[in-house]
C-alpha cells in the first residue's frame, strides 16, 4: 500500500494488481486537471477499511481484482466506506447485475483515457452514476438479443405517458428530443424520466431501459 500523506486535491484509491494497467491508470490520473494523489492497495478489502478511516474521493477496482478479492456478487454488510466505488471492466467480464446498487459505476478499460476517466469521476464523487459508452452499448445489445418476456407479476406499474417516454428514450432519444416528439416541455419529460427511474429502481436512463425490458414492460 502507497504511504498515506495529506493532500489537499483529488484522492483516488487504488486497486489494480496488474502492474501495466496500474502504472497506466496513475498516469492517466496524474494528467487530470486537479491536483491527483493515488494510492494502491493490493486488495479491495484493504481498500474498504482505509476508506473507513480517510475520505477517498473515488475507490478505483478493477473487475478482477474486486471478483477476487471479494466475490462475484455482495457480501452480506457489504460496505466501501464513506467512498463512491468505480469498476473498470474488461470487454469480457460481465457487469454483474449483484454489483449494479452496491457501486457508482462502471468504466471500460477499452474507453480509459483522462477525459473518460475525469467524466467518470466527476459522475462518482457528484452522486451520479456511470457507465462507460462501451458498457452502455453492451447492456442494450444483450437486452436485444433476449427473447420478449410476459409482463412480471413484480413489475412497476407506468403511466402511459411514462411507458411513451420510456419507449423513446429505449431508442436514444434525448430529453430535448423526447419532447419535441411528443410536443411537451423539457422540464415536463424531465420529471416523466425521473418517475420511471424511480419506480424501475434504475440510476440512469440505460439500466431503466435494461430492467424495463426484464420485467417485461418493454420489448426492442
Amino acid at each position: 500500500m502507497s504511504p498515506q500523506v495529506a493532500h489537499a486535491g483529488l484522492e483516488i484509491a487504488l486497486v489494480v494488481r496488474d502492474e501495466v494497467r496500474r502504472y497506466g491508470i496513475e498516469g492517466i490520473a496524474r494528467s487530470l486537471g486537479t491536483a491527483t494523489a493515488t494510492h494502491r492497495f493490493d486488495t479491495a478489502e484493504q481498500a474498504f477499511t482505509a476508506a473507513e478511516r480517510r475520505d477517498f474521493d473515488v475507490l478505483l477496482i478493477g473487475y478482477a481484482d474486486l471478483a477476487a478479492s471479494i466475490a462475484p456478487t455482495p457480501p452480506d454488510g457489504f460496505h466501501a466506506g464513506n467512498a463512491p466505488v468505480l469498476v473498470l471492466v474488461d470487454d469480457e467480464d460481465p457487469v454483474p447485475p449483484a454489483w449494479v446498487t452496491e457501486v457508482q459505476g462502471f468504466l471500460a478499460w477499452s474507453e480509459l483515457g483522462p477525459q473518460p476517466l475525469k467524466a467518470a469521476v466527476t459522475d462518482a464523487v457528484a452522486g451520479r452514476f456511470h457507465v462507460s459508452p462501451a458498457l452502455a452499448r453492451r447492456l442494450l445489445s444483450a437486452t436485444h438479443a433476449r427473447p420478449v418476456e410476459p409482463v412480471r407479476a413484480d413489475a412497476p406499474v407506468l403511466t402511459a405517458r411514462e411507458l411513451q417516454v420510456l419507449r423513446l428514450v429505449a431508442e436514444g432519444l434525448s430529453n430535448k428530443q423526447v419532447a419535441r416528439a411528443l410536443q411537451l416541455s423539457e422540464n415536463g419529460v424531465k420529471r416523466v424520466v425521473g418517475n420511471v427511474l424511480a419506480k424501475l429502481n434504475s440510476p440512469n436512463r440505460t439500466l431503466a431501459v435494461v430492467r424495463a425490458v426484464e420485467v417485461g414492460l418493454l420489448t426492442l
